[in-house]
């Protein structure tokens, strides 16, 4: 497989360093997904315009309290 046999072997061009070594650190920081699914109970179709613009209005997003990220 080219992913493991060649991509994260080899030394990356600006931190010098494998990225198998890289994720060995960071693999115990990384937290689980978010258990529960995404509502996406309300799709909206939207049209582009002749510039390739789509109108996008911002969403709320919530979250329970045990799943926000502490600082």
């Amino acid at each position: 497989m080219w992913v493991a046999t060649i991509a994260n072997v080899r030394l990356h061009g600006q931190t010098h360093q494998r990225p198998v070594d890289l994720f060995k650190e960071e693999q115990s920081r990384l937290q689980p997904l978010n258990p529960m699914p995404y509502d996406v109970g309300s799709i909206k179709s939207q049209r582009a315009s002749k510039q390739f613009r789509v109108l996008w209005t911002p969403i709320t997003i919530r979250c329970q309290p045990s799943m926000r990220v502490s600082h």
